[in-house]
């Protein structure tokens, strides 16, 4: 592993103790996303999260498969132990060549922003599901204005 991606797990390693305290400080972009999925993605599917942090929105989609990827090893840890009925593994999208099993859905959220090679992950990704089957990937965008605004709602 190069030294970049070495920081990038080191990074999150530290973060994951943290990760339920950013969640329920930020939990109306959360529920947003959840609910937004939930939409996407009717229960009882398989389904893959790729850069899964500590589990949270596969759990809330109730699949009847839920794999959980993820680069750090301290989120993966934290996921087995909040969701031990689904699946969490160390990996990194960008690097992993064969994956032996399919999935219903794929989901991407907020991952893109920590990719080295976007390319290379889209195409990776696509190839673990059956033929004509759609992937999701959340990528939070916010323009400059609505950066703006929404900095002035939380000051009022």
């Amino acid at each position: 592993m190069d030294t970049q991606k070495t920081d990038i797990v080191r990074r999150f390693d530290t973060i994951a103790p943290h990760r339920q305290s950013w969640r329920e400080k930020n939990q109306y972009y959360y529920d947003d996303q959840q609910a937004y999925m939930r939409f996407l993605i009717p229960p009882d599917h398989s389904v893959l999260e790729i850069g899964c942090a500590t589990g949270d929105l596969l759990a809330h989609l109730k699949p009847a498969r839920g794999v959980g990827i993820d680069i750090s090893p301290d989120m993966i840890r934290i996921a087995q132990g909040r969701f031990p009925a689904l699946d969490f593994r160390v990996g990194d999208i960008e690097t992993i060549t064969s994956w032996g099993e399919t999935f219903d859905y794929i989901i991407l959220a907020d991952v893109v922003g920590h990719l080295f090679d976007i390319q290379t992950a889209f195409q990776k990704a696509p190839s673990v599901l059956p033929s004509g089957y759609p992937y999701y990937c959340l990528v939070l965008q916010f323009s400059l204005g609505a950066r703006a605004q929404i900095g002035r709602e939380i000051r009022t």
